[in-house]
């Protein structure tokens, strides 16, 4: 349903809309960092390891044949990322969620990409689906990708992946949206829990 504004009125439906939606908007605040509570944060890695993910990353990005173009290169991008996440994974830990994120957030691949090919990887890993997705979510928008592209990844991964439960992608997107509502980001963590709505 599309909320109609005309010459600064509020069609019928979309007052009804909004009264409908005044308590969740009045609630979000207080539940949101009431989700961030339910997937635990993977342990950070250390400076050194950072680095050597950061380098995986970057080298399985840069790696990709310049001579690709349009959706072929898209998926050799979104490839690399991946097998590079699950060697990063293997190596050091869930810890390497954040880091893959970043890294391929900061070089200019789509969030959507990103979170995408990032959760697969790291749930093909053994990482529980949930914290995959609350990790990668919350790590994007940290480094500064919009919150709604970083959570229609999410929705991607789990619509391509069977081992990604619907309900361990709304607790992760909700997690994401509590974590991001208490680290005092709001705007970001009401568009990850408009995503799981």
């Amino acid at each position: 349903m599309k909320i109609g504004i005309r010459s600064g009125v509020i069609s019928g439906l979309g007052y009804l809309a909004l009264l409908a939606l005044a308590p969740a908007a009045i609630m979000l605040p207080t539940i949101l960092p009431a989700l961030a509570q339910q997937v635990a944060t993977p342990v950070p890695l250390t400076p050194a390891q950072t680095q050597a993910v950061q380098a995986a990353i970057n080298a399985a990005i840069n790696g990709v044949n310049p001579a690709l173009t349009g959706a072929a290169r898209d998926a050799a991008i979104a490839q690399a990322i991946s097998n590079a996440t699950t060697t990063a994974i293997g190596t050091y830990g869930a810890g390497a969620i954040a880091v893959a994120t970043t890294t391929a957030i900061n070089a200019g691949v789509p969030a959507a990409t990103v979170t995408s090919s990032v959760i697969t990887a790291s749930v093909g890993a053994g990482v529980a689906a949930d914290v995959a997705v609350s990790a990668s979510v919350v790590a994007a928008v940290g480094a500064g990708a919009n919150a709604g592209a970083a959570a229609s990844g999410a929705i991607a991964a789990q619509a391509s992946n069977p081992n990604i439960s619907v309900a361990a992608l709304g607790t992760g997107l909700g997690s994401a949206a509590g974590k991001l509502e208490a680290a005092g980001n709001a705007g970001a963590g009401s568009q990850v829990a408009t995503a799981v709505s």
